[in-house]
């Protein structure tokens, strides 16, 4: 009988795992395609895809459909933001504050003669403190002189982290959930950033949008990621391909494990 149940258990951690196996392996499959897709384009001038729109652009009434490009310079906005947590001045950033404590509580237990005993348990917490993303209207200048907005909504992000911290203070105003048991250890402080006037590196789709030219999410039959990095070409190919490395090398781990798991488990049933 425990045989039996064992090889049941077995059988649904094995195919647990394969599943689990698939899903890394698709990630990885996605992340390949994406560094062919960076390197399958060659980086375009800024002022030719202007000068483009205002030949093809005009008379269109606002519904001028580009194609995907690749560009680098420098992004820049007149009106910065002011980072969370370094005060950097920035076009975009992705900032929080997770809060790390810990809880008691008294647990009585009973031992076999029915004598009643008290236990400390101290339990370990996190909680999310604040959560806050920000864009600042900004455009990239590359070095042919012309611009172009840059619309960083949707976009999949591969920037710089300037912040990953814990520190002792809690943000101005947090009143922590837990109680008279509660004991805070630390706060972990995380900030993602786009620096004002620093290099960036798109992938997108030209587009009219609000009257004015701007890199765009690509359309979804386009099968071309929205890509922004503050890391040149070479080094996010470089990154994006190590990922789908290890994706695939955990996938094929994950799933030979779940495999061998639910053959045993067949066996013992």
């Amino acid at each position: 009988m425990f045989l039996t149940i064992l090889g049941v258990v077995l059988i649904v951690v094995g195919v647990v795992l394969f599943l689990i196996s698939i899903s890394v392996w698709r990630d990885g499959k996605k992340s390949k395609n994406k560094a062919k897709n960076i390197k399958a384009y060659e980086t375009s001038s800024v002022a030719d895809i202007v000068d483009i729109y205002q030949q093809l652009g005009e008379g269109l009434d606002g519904q001028y459909v580009g194609n995907i490009v690749e560009l680098s310079g420098v992004i820049k906005s007149e009106s910065p933001l002011k980072a969370e947590h370094s005060g950097q001045e920035a076009v975009y950033y992705r900032a929080s504050v997770q809060h790390e404590y810990e809880e008691s509580s008294i647990v009585k237990e009973r031992d076999n003669k029915g004598n009643e005993t008290e236990k400390e348990l101290i339990t370990a917490n996190t909680e999310m403190v604040s959560s806050n993303e920000k864009y600042a209207r900004s455009y990239l200048e590359d070095s042919s002189g012309a611009k172009i907005l840059i619309d960083l909504k949707d976009s999949q992000m591969h920037i710089e982290t300037s912040v990953d911290e814990y520190r002792k203070e809690a943000p101005q105003g947090f009143i922590p959930s837990y109680g008279k048991q509660g004991t805070t250890k630390r706060y972990h402080y995380i900030e993602h950033i786009i620096p004002n006037n620093s290099q960036l590196y798109v992938l997108g789709q030209v587009a009219e949008k609000n009257g004015e030219l701007a890199v765009i999410a690509p359309k979804k039959g386009a099968k071309v990621d929205f890509i922004v990095s503050t890391s040149a070409e070479k080094e996010l190919v470089q990154s994006i391909e190590a990922s789908a490395k290890d994706d695939a090398g955990s996938a094929l781990f994950i799933g030979i494990t779940g495999l061998v798991l639910a053959i045993i488990g067949v066996l013992l049933v």
